[in-house]
């Protein structure tokens, strides 16, 4: 995302079933999450938690749980929406106790997801249901 122009956050911002959340720390931006309701009609049931991100220095002191937290309430609120789905790196065991403490569980991999310095990452998915829908979550169509 660090290479994109301006104009492509401000699109990404204006979208009707997106929203980016920031958490500041003494006036200076210390973290974002966002979500977004999946376009497609088939897929309006599930949101998507994207670009969640605590500068090193906010890490640990609850910023990216309250993010989470505030992502997960808007998700909630979006009419229909029952699934909320992220990929958090292989390895990244701070995200995956957050995660795993606002109820997502894993679901897949997704190998050499990521390619950032020559290296390659893989992504392990991962899905929260919202309680009062738990039957809904992995039934035969």
């Amino acid at each position: 995302e660090a290479a994109q122009p301006l104009e492509w956050f401000a699109a990404r911002l204006e979208a009707a079933d997106a929203v980016m959340f920031g958490a500041f720390v003494d006036g200076v931006l210390a973290g974002i999450a966002g979500v977004v309701r999946e376009p497609a009609a088939k897929e309006r049931h599930r949101a998507t938690i994207r670009s969640m991100f605590v500068a090193p220095v906010h890490r640990g002191r609850g910023v990216a749980a309250a993010l989470l937290g505030r992502a997960l309430d808007e998700a909630d609120a979006m009419p229909g929406v029952w699934q909320v789905v992220l990929t958090v790196t292989r390895g990244n065991a701070a995200a995956r106790r957050l995660y795993d403490a606002h109820g997502f569980v894993p679901y897949g991999e997704l190998p050499a997801s990521l390619h950032v310095a020559g290296r390659y990452y893989d992504d392990v998915l991962m899905i929260r249901v919202r309680p009062d829908r738990a039957g809904d979550a992995f039934r035969d169509a």
